[in-house]
C-alpha cells in the first residue's frame, strides 16, 4: 500500500506539468498570400518639370496575409532592371499606397542612375514583413513604368555687365557667366580681363551682376550707392531684391589688366585681386571633345571668344549634348586638354579625367588661364 502511494505522489506532479503545457497553445505566423500591386492603367508616367508638385505616381496593392490577425509593414522597392540588382528600398509604411509627386520621382530615379532626357524603365515591387526584424518577408508581384526624367539643375547663375566687361553696359550680348565653386554652390569666381578706359574716372572699370540674361534684376553689386562705390579690393555684397529694394552700387578694378574676382553669397563680401597672364599661353582654339558631343572623340565643337577684350575666355552656345563625356583641349590636338571630376562646374587639370554630362542643350564656359568651366542647361 505504502508503495502504491508512493508512485501516485510521483505520478500526480507529472500529469498537473502535462496538463498545463497542453493548455498552453502556440500561434505561429505563417506567410500565406503575398501582396499584389495593383496594375496601373497607364504606365507611361510623365515627369513634367513644369509641374514638379502635382503627383506623378500613385502605387495601391492588396493586404498581405499571414494567417494571423497582424499589421505588416510594407517596403516599396525600386529597380532600373527585373532581376532589381542594386535595388533601392524607398520607403516602409504601414499603409498599402503611396504618392509620389513629379519632383519627387525624379530625384529619385536620377539618383538611382536613370539618365535624364531618355526614356527609362523603372520597376517596382513591395515586400511585406513583420516585426521590427523584417521577418517572414513576402514579394509582390512586379510592375514597370516608363518616364523621361528632366535635368535636375537646382544651381544660380550670374553673369557679369558693365563697361569693365567685352559686354558693356548691355545685359544680353554675350556675357560672361562666373564660374561656380563645386564644393560650395554660394562661392563663384572669374579671372580675366577687365578694361578701365579712364582709370581716373569713378565711372569707368565697372561692373555688376546679373541672374538672367537679358533682364536687370535680380541685381547684385557693391552694398554701397553708385556715387559712394569708391574702388576696393574687398568689399560687401547687396542686391535687389534680394537685400534691398534699390540698385547696389558697383564692383570695380583700380585699371585696366588682368584680376580674379570672387564673390561669396553666404558671407555678401567680395574681392578683388590683380592677375599675372604675361606668361600665359594664347592658343588659336579651344574645342569641346567627347562622346557626349554630335561628333563624338573624333572631332572638336570649337569654342567662341572676343580675342580683341580676352583671348583666354571661351563660350559656346546652345550645344547639344547626350549623356557621357567631354573634355576641353587647345589646338584640336591632345598634347594640351583639360578634365575635371565635376558636373556641370569645376577646374579642369592638364590630362585629367573626363568630365561626365548629361543630355541636354547647354551653354558652356571655358577658361584656358584657370582650367575652369561651368555648363548651364537651357532646357
Amino acid at each position: 500500500m505504502k508503495n502504491i502511494l508512493k508512485y501516485i505522489g510521483i505520478l500526480l506532479p507529472m500529469l498537473f506539468i502535462f496538463s498545463c503545457e497542453d493548455d498552453k497553445e502556440l500561434t505561429y505566423a505563417i506567410p500565406t498570400n503575398a501582396p499584389i500591386v495593383l496594375e496601373a492603367e497607364n504606365t507611361s508616367v510623365n515627369l513634367d518639370a513644369n509641374y514638379k508638385n502635382t503627383p506623378a505616381l500613385t502605387l495601391v496593392w492588396s493586404h498581405a496575409d499571414y494567417n494571423v490577425q497582424t499589421l505588416p509593414s510594407y517596403t516599396i522597392q525600386f529597380g532600373l532592371n527585373s532581376n532589381f540588382e542594386n535595388a533601392v528600398d524607398v520607403i516602409t509604411l504601414s499603409n498599402r499606397s503611396y504618392t509620389w509627386t513629379v519632383e519627387q520621382l525624379n530625384n529619385q530615379v536620377q539618383a538611382m542612375g536613370m539618365p535624364p532626357n531618355e526614356i527609362g524603365n523603372l520597376f517596382i515591387r513591395v515586400v511585406s514583413s513583420l516585426g521590427n526584424q523584417q521577418q517572414l518577408p513576402m514579394t509582390s508581384n512586379v510592375v514597370s513604368f516608363d518616364m523621361v526624367p528632366y535635368v535636375t539643375y537646382a544651381f544660380d547663375d550670374y553673369y557679369m555687365v558693365g563697361n569693365a566687361t567685352a559686354a558693356g553696359w548691355n545685359p544680353n550680348n554675350n556675357n560672361q557667366a562666373l564660374f561656380r565653386d563645386p564644393n560650395n554652390e554660394n562661392l563663384f569666381h572669374f579671372t580675366g580681363y577687365f578694361d578701365s578706359a579712364d582709370a581716373g574716372n569713378i565711372n569707368e572699370g565697372r561692373f555688376k551682376l546679373i541672374e538672367i540674361l537679358g533682364m536687370w534684376q535680380p541685381q547684385w553689386g557693391d552694398k554701397r550707392p553708385e556715387g559712394e562705390d569708391t574702388i576696393v579690393a574687398v568689399g560687401e555684397v547687396a542686391g535687389n531684391p534680394a537685400t534691398q529694394g534699390g540698385d547696389p552700387g558697383r564692383f570695380g578694378v583700380p585699371a585696366s589688366g588682368y584680376y580674379t574676382f570672387g564673390i561669396n553669397f553666404e558671407t555678401l563680401s567680395y574681392t578683388v585681386t590683380p592677375y599675372d597672364a604675361s606668361g600665359a599661353a594664347v592658343y588659336n582654339t579651344i574645342g569641346i571633345i567627347g562622346d557626349a558631343t554630335p561628333n563624338g572623340w573624333d572631332s572638336d565643337i570649337n569654342m567662341m571668344r572676343n580675342e580683341a577684350h580676352d583671348p583666354h575666355n571661351w563660350y559656346a552656345q546652345n550645344v547639344t549634348l547626350v549623356n557621357g563625356a567631354i573634355k576641353f583641349r587647345a589646338n584640336d590636338d591632345w598634347d594640351v586638354n583639360w578634365g575635371g571630376t565635376t558636373a556641370y562646374s569645376g577646374t579642369g587639370t592638364l590630362g585629367g579625367d573626363n568630365i561626365t554630362v548629361t543630355s541636354g542643350v547647354y551653354n558652356i564656359w571655358f577658361n584656358d588661364l584657370t582650367g575652369d568651366y561651368q555648363l548651364i542647361p537651357q532646357d
